[in-house]
């Protein structure tokens, strides 16, 4: 912004009243003023934030729809394979790949999904193994188990448990698998430690 040309003061264009020597000018400001803060507007409104929270909150939203999913595919599908459309051989791959799981780990929710698999008798027996390993503090990872050759006839069956060690040695069992409360079980197979 530009001043009007300054008029002589009352001693001369070089007066001594100002700071700088020269007189004060009429039409302008004076030197070192500065307007008050009013002048130049008030501060701005603080940034609304409302379409990152809601993002935050729908992507929080998504993850925990996401765990669930994932969760029920991979730790509870196998636990459909108990319930009554499960065919015998979905029970004893089933049953050989949570006793596995189980050994491996002594968890109570690999507990749990064994007892899925199994009549009222070998929950017991099962529960007598899994004491007992819980108090001597010993997981075994030196071997796994599947199933396969599965037969059945009316209301009973049999499969063929192979366990294999770490060192690549199999040792093939039996289990049997019997009909009760409209769905397979395994039965007569699991014996607690003498």
């Amino acid at each position: 912004m530009t001043y009007p040309p300054r008029r002589p003061g009352p001693y001369g264009p070089t007066g001594s009243y100002g700071p700088g020597g020269s007189a004060p000018d009429p039409y302008g400001p004076p030197p070192g003023y500065r307007p008050p803060y009013s002048y130049v507007g008030p501060p701005p409104p603080p940034r609304r934030r409302t379409g990152l929270v809601v993002g935050i909150v729908i992507a929080v939203l998504v993850l925990i729809g996401a765990g669930a999913g994932a969760y029920y595919l991979f730790f509870r599908a196998s636990d459909t394979q108990t319930g009554a459309n499960a065919t015998p051989q979905q029970v004893a791959s089933g049953f050989a790949h949570a006793y596995t799981s189980l050994a491996h780990t002594l968890s109570a929710d690999d507990l749990a999904r064994v007892d899925g698999y199994l009549c009222a008798k070998d929950q017991g027996a099962m529960r007598v193994i899994y004491d007992h390993q819980k108090n001597t503090n010993s997981t075994d990872r030196s071997f796994s188990m599947r199933a396969s050759q599965v037969s059945v006839q009316g209301v009973t069956g049999t499969f063929q448990i192979v366990v294999t060690d770490s060192g690549g040695a199999s040792e093939p069992r039996r289990g049997k698998l019997v009909r009760q409360d409209q769905r397979w079980l395994v039965c007569d197979t699991v014996a607690p430690p003498n």
